[in-house]
């Protein structure tokens, strides 16, 4: 393990040369479900809302009121007899009593917010060398939206996880195939491609580069890396490889022996997870956790779907199968039939798995129910005929599916889990307490980050203060931040269909 000096290591990267002209950034991070995400902390108060534990109690009014039968228009009976000059009443025409009638419930939800804690370290020297005329562009800009970026990454990666107990990023599946020795003794590499049926799940992009995770068992009960700290030193995303590494240069090979004695030499460590640092089991919110089928998942933010059916999502596996027209309408057409009262104008999905569904409208396997089945329907044709010139119209430009003259948006997302689709309306309130009054905000990155810290009064020293190293005055200044968030869908009901198949060649092959 090499060490340099603070201006050798960052501020030589950075100064004027002939083969370097600007600093650039890369890597932007989007994502279109929280593009569909609405911010509130409007009309929050105290014991309302969030409450003074963080949580967010929501009330849900179900059920139908009062009574009602369905009779004779004629009226109650009357007493009467040819031989009588006169009609007596009969039983007396009722109407429901009380307790015949019912009356509306009211259930309560309930979530709790997560803090999420951030903390930036800069040295002086890079604050007074942005100032320098030998420099060709500031730097500390590049270390307050790396800061936003972390905390964006980070919340994307456990909001597609599809464990929402562990809240995993990604599982290493069969160790024996998927995990191979690094570089060096101090690394791995995981490939996460999910080729060759290795079992592998999670998705590329949710590890960055340098950001700190740990490796559980399974289930979240005992930790991999119980003496020291593993980094992202490399994401290959052609190849779906990840690299770790501990940087206190110590052994960490596939062979080396982790916690509960284990190595990924052997089946001991297969299904083991990988998740951010410090952080097992929490999530501002995960989207597979909305999907309450009553099996998987058996209640809708406390709400117990097999008491409350209304709060009931559809779960379906297709088993490898490709998604198909066929398919798509028939599990959106129950979904109709299902939920009168719901629709699915949103969705989110896969690459792998719209492309295949295009795939399919232009194979000969259009309306097929499995992989094996050939559909029916002949391929449909994307060019110019009737005695015009051929104009054909390869790729595609926009995907539209609509059922019933409803339409449906179609998105995709890296983050996404292989082999899933996911639609609902995706109404979406992201809960945030309003701001400590006084807590400085930088104009950089959302105000949803808080900054602990007020130390000055230049643009960046108001978010810094002083680190201390050991009870000494360091040329450290550090920046802790928080935020405190949940997601939370306002309408219940979703539709997911996992295992679809996506196109050949989406897993690393």
């Amino acid at each position: 393990m090499a060490t340099t000096t603070i201006l050798e290591s960052t501020l030589s990267q950075t100064l004027r040369e002939e083969l370097l002209p600007s600093i650039y950034e890369r890597g932007v991070i989007k994502d279109p479900v929280y593009a569909m995400a609405r911010r509130t902390w409007s009309n929050v108060v105290r014991n309302e809302g969030i409450g003074r534990d963080y949580k967010v109690k929501k009330v849900w009014g179900m059920g139908l009121a009062g009574g009602g039968s369905f009779g004779s228009p004629l009226g109650s009976d009357m007493i009467n007899d040819s031989t009588w000059s006169f009609s007596a009443f009969g039983t007396p025409e009722t109407w429901p009593g009380y307790d015949e009638v019912s009356a509306p419930t009211f259930l309560t939800s309930e979530v709790q917010l997560v803090k999420h804690k951030l903390n930036l370290f800069v040295p002086r020297d890079i604050l007074q060398a942005d100032r320098l005329n030998s420099s060709i562009g500031a730097v500390m800009p590049f270390y307050v939206r790396g800061l936003s970026k972390l905390a964006l990454q980070q919340e994307l990666g456990t909001f597609y996880s599809t464990l929402p107990t562990t809240v995993a990023l990604a599982s290493i599946g069969d160790a024996s195939s998927t995990v191979t020795d690094g570089p060096d003794t101090s690394s791995i590499n995981i490939d996460l491609s999910g080729a060759s049926s290795s079992g592998a799940t999670g998705r590329i992009h949710r590890l960055e580069k340098g950001q700190l995770v740990d490796l559980y068992k399974s289930d979240g009960t005992v930790k991999r890396n119980t003496n020291f700290l593993i980094f992202v030193d490399n994401v290959d995303y052609e190849t779906q490889v990840v690299r770790l590494r501990r940087i206190d240069g110590g052994e960490l090979q596939d062979s080396t022996t982790l916690g509960g004695g284990i190595n990924y030499d052997s089946a001991d460590g297969d299904g083991d997870i990988i998740v951010l640092k410090d952080s097992i089991g929490f999530t501002p919110g995960t989207m597979a956790a909305w999907v309450a089928d009553g099996t998987t998942i058996t209640d809708f933010f406390g709400i117990t779907v097999t008491n409350h059916g209304e709060y009931k999502s559809i779960l379906r596996d297709l088993s490898d199968a490709p998604l198909t027209e066929s398919l798509l309408n028939r599990y959106v057409g129950y979904f109709k039939e299902s939920f009168r009262d719901g629709d699915l104008p949103r969705a989110v999905t896969t690459n792998g798995v719209l492309l295949g569904f295009i795939d399919n409208i232009d194979a000969n396997v259009q309306g097929a129910t499995e992989a094996s089945t050939v559909g029916v329907y002949g391929p449909r044709f994307r060019y110019e005929r009737n005695g015009r010139a051929v104009d054909v119209q390869a790729g595609w430009d926009k995907f539209n599916y609509r059922y019933g003259g409803r339409s449906m948006e179609i998105h995709t997302s890296t983050y996404m889990e292989k082999g899933r689709f996911q639609a609902g309306m995706f109404d979406i309130d992201r809960f945030v307490p309003p701001p400590i009054p006084g807590t400085r905000t930088d104009q950089r990155i959302s105000d949803e980050m808080q900054f602990l810290a007020s130390s000055g009064s230049s643009a960046y020293d108001s978010i810094f203060t002083r680190y201390d190293h050991n009870g000494k005055f360091s040329n450290l200044l550090q920046a802790p931040a928080e935020r405190k968030c949940v997601m939370m869908p306002r309408t219940p009901n979703f539709l997911l269909l996992t295992s679809v198949a996506e196109i050949a060649g989406f897993d690393g092959t």
